[in-house]
């Protein structure tokens, strides 16, 4: 890709030496306490930075950051009490990483204030180009790993130097098991997600954008009616921009691209009814379906990606699907592409004049699923027989050439492209 800057074993280096320098300016974890830190993530919502800094048991946190350019203009948040998850979610004010790389650092002290405050390690989170400015770049995306299986193709997304990479579904199979559920049992395997070997150096340095399927709200085939609460607040505990019982969906934007992370489950009506409009079942309900529908419309982006847990061209039903492919082609200008996940193989779709769908899934699940023909289908791995890849997708965008494009590439375990299509815009 044009954009996509070469992360050399040098350039890492170079960071590394950075954060260390970045470490001795503002202080390094102090000594061994009561409450340690446990970790942390960052997002973006709008613009603004939000990051999630959890401790060892209840206490309070705060968030400092920086410009990487500027490591002496320090934002500091208040102090916030800690989760059920020991950990709190933190807006951290005027940090905005539109043409400016961010460092930042949460802090941990015992729920009195009675310690000195311990610093975690310090993380990062790449600059943005501004709203409609012509710029290249890459993003990632996923769903669907269990917790006992490794994760490879997560550790090659991290190689790409994504602007974020997001999570749209499925980060554990809690449901699966045999032990009750609780808020801590999603709780530790949603943390788990966030800090094992091969995802942890992508949260150190890359927001992270992430929505529930069905088995992070609790239950196989979930739906509004059916999702268990515990499940959902404990996303909103752990995962950073999350957000429980507020609305789960979500929109932000980023050079000459908008985009659109949607919740497939929360608002989905049941698979055998009632539906919500009485003819055929939503995965976005009425208030979801028009805030996207018109925010495509207003949207002068020339790409526009939409985030969807499950799949547009196998589960979305045919009624939806058409309401949304005749909307866009009547209202909507540019390219839109949906990046899918859920059904457990990887496929491009073609299903109407300047719609795309790629899906690429599971980013590692041993239950794959047999890749039948579908209106508009352009490639799926093994046709006609039983998905056998794991992968997650990755976006490479380029605005600032003069033939725009996007690549959409499916990654493998090994870091190799199991196929890709690249689209004019």
């Amino acid at each position: 890709m044009a954009g996509r800057a070469s992360f050399t074993r040098r350039a890492f280096l170079g960071a590394a030496a950075t954060t260390t320098a970045e470490l001795a300016l503002h202080g390094s974890p102090a000594a061994a306490a009561a409450v340690q830190p446990a970790g942390g993530a960052a997002s973006i919502v709008g613009s603004t930075l939000v990051v999630n800094v959890r401790a060892t048991a209840a206490a309070r946190v705060r968030a400092r950051a920086w410009p990487r350019s500027a490591p002496t203009q320090v934002l500091t948040s208040g102090w916030q009490a800690t989760n059920r998850s020991h950990a709190a979610n933190i807006v951290v004010t005027g940090a905005s990483p539109v043409h400016r790389d961010w460092v930042w650092q949460g802090e941990v002290q015992d729920a009195l204030g009675t310690s000195a405050p311990i610093g975690d390690i310090a993380r990062t989170v790449p600059a943005w180009p501004a709203r409609g400015e012509r710029s290249a770049f890459a993003f990632g995306f996923g769903a669907c790993i269990t917790h006992a299986l490794p994760a490879p193709a997560m550790t090659h997304s991290h190689s790409w130097e994504p602007k974020f990479f997001a999570i749209i579904g499925d980060m554990d199979y809690v449901d699966w098991g045999s032990t009750p559920q609780t808020y801590e049992l999603y709780s530790k395997w949603f943390t788990y997600f966030l800090t094992r070997n091969e995802v942890a150096p992508l949260v150190a340095g890359h927001p992270i954008m992430g929505v529930q399927d069905d088995h992070d709200y609790g239950l196989d085939g979930c739906s509004a009616a059916t999702i268990k609460t515990y499940a959902a607040q404990a996303y909103a505990d752990v995962i950073p921009g999350a957000q429980y019982p507020q609305a789960t969906y979500r929109q932000w934007g980023l050079g000459d691209v908008d985009v659109w992370l949607l919740d497939n489950r929360r608002y989905k009506d049941p698979k055998g009814g009632p539906y919500e409009n009485g003819q055929w079942m939503s995965v976005l309900r009425s208030a979801q379906r028009s805030w996207l529908l018109n925010g495509l419309a207003a949207s002068p982006a020339r790409l526009k990606i939409i985030l969807a847990p499950m799949t547009f061209g196998y589960y979305w039903s045919k009624g939806e699907q058409a309401v949304v492919k005749d909307w866009i082609s009547a209202h909507v200008s540019g390219t839109v592409i949906f990046c899918t996940g859920d059904r457990h193989q990887t496929a491009f779709v073609h299903p109407a004049p300047r719609i795309w769908e790629f899906l690429a899934c599971p980013i590692n699940n041993p239950k794959k699923t047999v890749a039948y023909s579908i209106p508009g289908l352009v490639w799926v791995e093994h046709p006609g027989a039983t998905a056998t890849s794991n992968a997650v997708g990755v976006m490479e965008i380029d605005t600032a050439t003069a033939s725009p494009y996007v690549t959409m590439r499916a990654v493998t375990d090994n870091g190799g492209t199991l196929h890709a299509e690249t689209v004019r815009i």
